[in-house]
């Protein structure tokens, strides 16, 4: 650390406590010379000049008083301001402020803690002297405080890539050591630059304020520089001839690329860390080779991460390191090795001869370093990038070549690609290649293959996915060339060529409805689906889809039926999907339908028919008499009565109940229909005119029977009697307020004159329609724009102060 004047006063002074105890951290203020210990404590000295015999200057010391901060950690940084009479303290990441004088706590309502460090702005901007710029460091932030003398406030945040190990601040910006960086950030716009990096194993950084507008930084390696400097001889020497003089300037040695070559060559490691250190503007160009050539040593040791940070930072042509790959540079290519040549590697089968391990390293670590330079802009050689990426996922990877060729910003040569990909037998990526290069014939042609079995690829998702690349074509010539060899296959899958169409599909005539039906005729499955998709997805009011899907429905229960071996399962949900589409449906032909369900016995088919023809009796006896399905029965009329008048609604309910209490059935089946007449009486969502009931229930029925019935009937006709009560004496009132405003109005007098003319227009009044506002302005009606506002004053009027006329 560097405290200024506390050496000299060192020099003199020698404080007998030191070995008491172990010494974290010292700030010198004044008189004053506070010292913070391992132990939490912070110790206050004065120090005190005096002359010795011989004239010269000492220091004495006196310990005044020590205070302990109530942590188990050390106290690690100390600051002290003069002008505050404040001394901060850093301990266990909390910061503890105390009196400058006597150390005595000082709480503030703010709280700082998880603090890494934090530091004084010595050239502060404001013109308060009584207020200090505190920054603090904490986890990836840099934080500004405002402190008082009974205040802390927080000012901004100005985010870091790391946490700062130290700072120091100057006006509005604050020099931050990092883990592996150094940088500086400007508080006032809340950014912060990158200045250099620093390896921090060998490193101790430092960062000092020198003087107004003036940072500097200190980067202690434990191997110093002169150490350094006889490293860099000594590795010289072993591959050159003996250096005679060792005074060599450091210029001298970057200057010479064959000193560079035999270092690299022979001290790895240690060549790189001097280019790193010794990295500056005007060695630019030879640091780039040097680098690449150290990159391609570590790569012949298949070091590969240390490798491609060295060709990253040496900025490599790729293609000369794609270049050592035998095949994977395109044939288009005009790529020449840099000469002179970088490495001596022939290429890679050399290099890891009787290795097929090591090969394959080599091969992923091309790949790797490809994917990752893919993605940063303005690399360029993006024909020889892609080429090799693509021949490298063919080998290597199956699952990125499908992602690879599926992309619209593949660079590969297409002859070259497509030739590469069969010869490889990657039929499925060769059928994408071909799609995205707009070549659907090919790729259809390929992938017809695939599901026929005369390819295999284990890529290839199957049947559905061709069925999915159909469907979403719009070239529909091609779509029909390849519809029979789907539906060959899988109807059920096929069918959605035609029922999952885009949006956007052009409307041509090979994709009329009429058309697909007439194509399907062959595949009754297909058929059923497509005319579904019509019928309920499309809801086309068509005819002849609505009576041919429910014909279809019919005829497939009559086969269901005919079997030898019945499903009951089968049949009730063949049935369940015909009675949907009679319920959902008004387009079919009934009569013809109704005809076909008479002659098969299908009683709840007829039922919904005859009601379609509003012959709700027939219906209602095949529900009750043939099906005995009573609750469906009084279903039946709730449904065809939703949202009709009440007159439709007791028609309905009085035709049922006529059915349950007809007197010409026997006396077997009016007793089984009684429990069903009266719970229809009493139900809650049936409705009745009571009147009708009494004449159609038989006259040996007893009180008790209808007494829910005739309780439910007396209620409802009394609420109608209030009802209607009330709504008479609100309509005697509106008449009345409407004869009322028409006298009011007829009161006041209005001669209209063959000279009045419109006070909009100016034209006299040729009809007896006008106008009359309530501030006596008439003017015609077609001038009236707004019947709340005169056009010719502007006044605005209520709705009550408003006189029609």
């Amino acid at each position: 650390c560097f405290f200024p004047g506390l050496k000299d006063i060192l020099n003199y002074c020698c404080i007998i406590d030191v070995f008491l105890f172990q010494i974290e951290c010292l700030e010198c203020c004044g008189k004053y010379l506070y010292v913070g210990i391992r132990d939490s404590f912070v110790i206050q000295y004065t120090l005190e000049e005096v002359q010795d015999g011989e004239g010269r200057t000492l220091f004495s010391y006196t310990k005044q008083r020590q205070r302990y901060l109530g942590y188990k950690k050390p106290v690690v940084q100390i600051k002290a301001s003069s002008a505050l009479n404040r001394v901060i303290c850093l301990c266990d990441g909390n910061l503890v402020f105390t009196d400058m004088s006597d150390l005595e706590p000082q709480n503030y309502p703010s709280k700082v803690k998880s603090v890494s460090c934090f530091c004084l702005n010595e050239n502060p901007g404001g013109n308060n002297p009584f207020v200090i710029e505190l920054c603090v460091a904490r986890k990836r932030q840099l934080q500004l405080y405002g402190l008082t003398e009974d205040k802390l406030s927080h000012i901004k945040d100005i985010t870091l890539p790391e946490t700062a190990l130290t700072i120091a601040m100057d006006g509005q910006y604050v020099c931050a050591a990092l883990s592996s960086q150094y940088v500086i950030a400007d508080c006032w716009n809340s950014f912060s630059q990158h200045l250099f990096p620093y390896e921090s194993d060998l490193t101790t950084p430092l960062v000092k304020r020198i003087t107004r507008d003036l940072l500097r930084l200190y980067c202690l390696y434990y191997c110093t520089s002169p150490v350094l400097m006889l490293q860099l001889l000594s590795c010289l020497q072993e591959g050159l001839e003996p250096i005679k003089n060792k005074r060599h300037s450091l210029d001298s040695i970057i200057d010479s690329p064959s000193i560079w070559q035999v270092l690299i060559k022979r001290k790895i490691k240690f060549s790189v860390r001097l280019i790193i250190t010794f990295n500056e503007t005007q060695f630019q160009k030879t640091f780039l080779k040097i680098q690449q050539q150290a990159g391609f040593i570590q790569l012949s040791l298949f070091m590969f991460e240390e490798a491609k940070e060295l060709f990253l930072k040496g900025l490599l042509d790729i293609r000369e390191l794609i270049s050592i790959y035998p095949s994977l540079l395109p044939a288009s290519s005009d790529f020449v090795r840099c000469v002179p040549p970088l490495h001596d590697i022939a290429d890679v089968e050399q290099l890891c001869q009787n290795s097929p391990g090591k090969l394959e390293e080599c091969k992923i670590f091309l790949m790797t370093f490809l994917e990752e330079i893919q993605s940063k802009p303005g690399i360029g050689f993006k024909l020889e990038v892609d080429t090799a990426l693509l021949k490298l996922y063919a080998e290597l990877n199956k699952e990125k070549l499908i992602i690879l060729v599926s992309s619209g910003d593949n660079g590969c040569d297409p002859a070259e690609g497509a030739d590469y990909l069969f010869n490889h037998q990657h039929y499925h990526g060769l059928a994408l290649f071909h799609k995205t290069r707009g070549d659907l014939e090919k790729a259809l042609q390929t992938w017809s293959k695939l599901v026929a079995g005369e390819y295999t690829d284990s890529c290839f998702p199957g049947l559905e996915y061709l069925v999915q690349i159909l469907a979403c074509l719009q070239d529909h010539k091609l779509v029909w060339k390849y519809a029979d060899f789907v539906m060959e296959r899988d109807q059920n899958l096929a069918i959605k060529i035609f029922t999952e169409r885009p949006s956007n599909d052009p409307p041509t005539e090979r994709m009329r409805p009429d058309v697909v039906v007439d194509f399907l005729h062959r595949y009754p499955v297909a058929l059923v689906l497509f005319l579904e998709y019509l019928v309920f997805q499309r809801k086309l009011e068509k005819e002849k889809y609505h009576t041919h899907l429910a014909v279809l429905y019919l005829e497939n229960i009559l086969r269901l039926r005919k079997s030898q071996s019945i499903d009951p399962i089968k049949v009730t949900d063949a049935r369940k999907k015909l009675q949907h589409l009679l319920h959902f449906s008004s387009a079919y032909r009934v009569q013809l339908l109704l005809g076909k369900a008479l002659e098969n016995n299908l009683h709840a088919e007829c039922a919904i028919l005859y009601g379609k023809l509003e012959e709700h009796e027939k219906a209602l006896r095949i529900l009750v008499h043939k099906l005995e399905d009573y609750t469906g029965a009084e279903n039946y009329c709730l449904r065809l009565s939703e949202g009709k008048e009440r007159k439709t609604r007791h028609r309905l309910f009085h035709t049922l109940l006529g059915v349950y209490l007809d007197p010409d059935l026997d006396e077997k089946h009016r007793e089984e229909l009684l429990a069903p007449a009266v719970q229809l009486l009493n139900s809650e969502e049936a409705e009745f005119d009571a009147v009708k009931v009494l004449q159609l229930i038989p006259e040996q029925w007893s009180v008790a029977i209808v007494d829910q019935f005739l309780n439910k009937a007396l209620r409802t006709s009394l609420h109608r009697l209030c009802t209607t009560r009330i709504e008479s004496a609100l309509a005697r009132g509106e008449n009345l307020q409407t004869r009322f405003s028409k006298i009011h109005i007829e009161q006041d007098v209005l001669v209209l004159t063959d000279d009045r003319v419109c006070g909009v227009c100016k034209r006299p009044f040729t009809e007896a329609a006008f106008a009359w506002y309530p501030n006596n302005i008439i003017i015609h009606p077609q001038c009236a724009k707004n019947s709340l506002m005169c056009p010719v004053t502007g006044n605005v009027f209520g709705c009550t102060d408003l006189k029609p006329r």
